[in-house]
């Protein structure tokens, strides 16, 4: 009778899988794309070296970002997911000292089909929208 149950546990416990929920990536050449246009681009714009010394991608209510971080700097560049799964880049950034840490601040967001930013409230309010052509 002990047996029994246990096989009905163990063939219960082995017919019913756990869906793994696939996180959409950024593939590792998209990502340093990504990065080397921003430090070309936004070293031109600021008129100072930007380099960026570490990235990580994050997830705002339903959007995906890339935050990469400089030693002054942090920028935020909205990304797309495709049918696959993979994350790839919108093309508009926003790029701030101030807001360096926030979620809500110094976003890119569209309204409508206008790339934006959320506005910085902290500190020098400096938030600068980026659009790549890359």
């Amino acid at each position: 009778m002990l047996a029994i149950i246990a096989l009905a546990l163990i063939s219960c416990g082995t017919s019913a899988t756990i869906t793994e929920i696939q996180q959409p990536k950024l593939d590792p050449e998209t990502k340093s794309a990504i990065l080397s246009a921003l430090e070309e681009q936004l070293t031109e714009e600021l008129g100072t070296p930007i380099k960026y010394e570490s990235s990580e991608v994050i997830k705002i209510k339903k959007s995906y970002y890339l935050r990469a971080y400089s030693n002054k700097y942090a920028t935020t560049t909205l990304l797309g997911v495709n049918d696959s799964g993979a994350l790839f880049n919108l093309k508009v950034s926003c790029t701030s000292s101030s807001c360096a840490q926030s979620t809500t601040q110094c976003v890119p967001k569209f309204v409508g089909n206008i790339p934006t930013c959320t506005p910085c409230k902290l500190g020098t309010k400096d938030c600068k929208r980026s659009i790549s052509s890359q």
